[in-house]
């Protein structure tokens, strides 16, 4: 196996913990660990295509022997760098910044860097291949979209019990209860993979040929006997024609939730997946209220 060692600098853009005290520094030569600076060298591996990093210093300022010696902690484990700077936190006040932890290699494929945490201090870095979970979180978003409710209209005036009005802003709203994140989540050979839904918008199409309106949601529910508002609310529609003028005299509205879909993996992976949206029918009967003018 060859390795090519090379100084681990600015230029390289491979991975810096700048220590906040000692930002030019630490970025001269590679990283600051907490304890002072220290030197760093990345080899490359031939046979798993990963750079392996080694931190060179002495115990005291690594928190155990060099990469490669004999005497190196036997409490050890790998974690994600950012797991292992949670770790160290309560050895060291001295505040790190990671910077660079992610990077796209040559062939397209993502490596994160993991560090070798020794006796509660990082003693080496070394940068591991992580697979795309992006299909199987497709997938799972699949289970995702079955678990999300169909909005559940809440309406001012009540369109159970009355009608619409022309020119009367109709309110349109869902519970607070259809208003959270719905997650699903599954086990994969390599990782738990965790998709999300969370509602961003309430939609209502009016059915009568105009724009639809969209408003932050969830809306609310005009209490009776409290004061009318000045103007109404965002979640809120104004028809101008009755639905007499409709086909089977009923405008066929919709109230609809937009959802926006992430997905989370256990190694430390994040991505977005395309929107989803749940959507109710809405027959909504709007009347005309005529005013009679007598002569005196």
């Amino acid at each position: 196996m060859s390795a090519a060692r090379t100084l681990v600098t600015a230029g390289a853009a491979l991975f810096f913990l700048l220590h906040s005290a000692d930002v030019a520094e630490a970025a001269q030569l590679g990283w600051g660990n907490g304890r002072g600076p220290v030197s760093g060298f990345a080899g490359t591996d031939e046979i798993d295509r990963a750079i392996v990093s080694a931190v060179e210093g002495t115990a005291a300022s690594v928190g155990g022997a060099p990469a490669g010696s004999s005497s190196a902690p036997a409490d050890c484990h790998w974690v994600t760098s950012y797991q292992a700077v949670e770790e160290t936190r309560r050895l060291r006040p001295e505040s790190i910044t990671l910077v660079g932890v992610e990077r796209v290699e040559g062939d397209g494929t993502r490596s994160r860097l993991y560090a070798r945490v020794c006796a509660g201090q990082i003693a080496q870095w070394r940068w591991v291949h992580v697979s795309d979970h992006g299909a199987a979180a497709a997938e799972l978003a699949q289970e995702v979209r079955r678990r999300l409710p169909a909005p559940w209209g809440r309406f001012s005036p009540d369109l159970i019990t009355t009608s619409a009005v022309v020119h009367v802003p109709l309110w349109f709203a869902v519970p607070g209860g259809q208003w959270s994140p719905v997650d699903a989540s599954a086990r994969t050979p390599e990782v738990t993979l965790t998709v999300t839904a969370t509602p961003v918008a309430l939609r209502f199409e009016p059915g009568d040929g105009a724009r639809s309106v969209t408003c932050p949601g969830p809306g609310e529910v005009y209490a009776p006997g409290a004061p009318e508002p000045e103007h109404p609310p965002a979640c809120s529609y104004t028809y101008t024609d009755a639905s007499s003028i409709a086909p089977g005299g009923v405008w066929s509205a919709r109230l609809l939730i937009d959802w926006e879909v992430t997905w989370a993996a256990s190694d430390g992976q994040t991505g977005t997946l395309p929107p989803m949206a749940t959507v109710a029918a809405v027959p909504v009967v709007v009347r005309e209220i005529q005013a009679i003018e007598r002569a005196r």
